[in-house]
């Protein structure tokens, strides 16, 4: 299970990461920030999974609604800083 938290931990900050530099970019295109955001969300709710918290529950801890949050993750919503950060800070205390 550690091995695969921490990798699932890697891989959701490179995305984090991905998505900041996207998002900072003027020349990178919408879509590209759309796609490092799908990115992001398939790697929370893996994180998510991993740690065994459910969507209603993390939704909550974020301060957010469940069909906000489902709609981050399946890359339907752009992520915004704030979001990231605060899904970073709360995955990482699990």
């Amino acid at each position: 299970m550690t091995n695969k938290k921490e990798h699932d931990r890697s891989s959701l900050k490179r995305s984090a990461e991905a998505l900041r530099n996207a998002e900072k970019d003027e020349q990178v295109a919408k879509g590209r920030v759309r796609l490092l955001s799908g990115q992001f969300g398939i790697d929370v709710r893996a994180m998510r999974a991993t740690v065994g918290i459910g969507l209603r529950e993390f939704a909550k801890d974020l301060g957010i609604s469940a069909a906000y949050l489902c709609d981050l993750e399946l890359g339907r919503r752009v992520w915004t800083e704030k979001i990231i950060n605060l899904t970073l800070e709360q995955l990482n205390n699990q």
